[in-house]
């Protein structure tokens, strides 16, 4: 089973709201996508007491992978 299965069904729309967000800031801002994969556990650190915080994971093929198939086309769609 995958980790996003023992958390919550609350909390993984959440978790999967934040993975967005983040993921077009980084695309709105041109910062390299490899950079997720340190800045999350900075969050992580940042934010012990936060649950969403502790299950966040966004390495760079997933942030690549929502800027291609969400916001992208949302762009287009607009």
């Amino acid at each position: 089973y995958a980790k996003t299965d023992l958390v919550p069904h609350s909390q993984r729309a959440h978790i999967e709201r934040v993975k967005n967000k983040l993921s077009a800031f980084y695309d709105e801002h041109n910062i390299a996508f490899y950079t997720a994969e340190n800045l999350i556990p900075l969050i992580k650190n940042i934010c012990l007491d936060s649950k969403i915080a502790h299950n966040l994971s966004l390495a760079r093929s997933k942030c690549t992978k929502i800027v291609k198939e969400i916001i992208a086309k949302g762009k287009r769609k607009n």
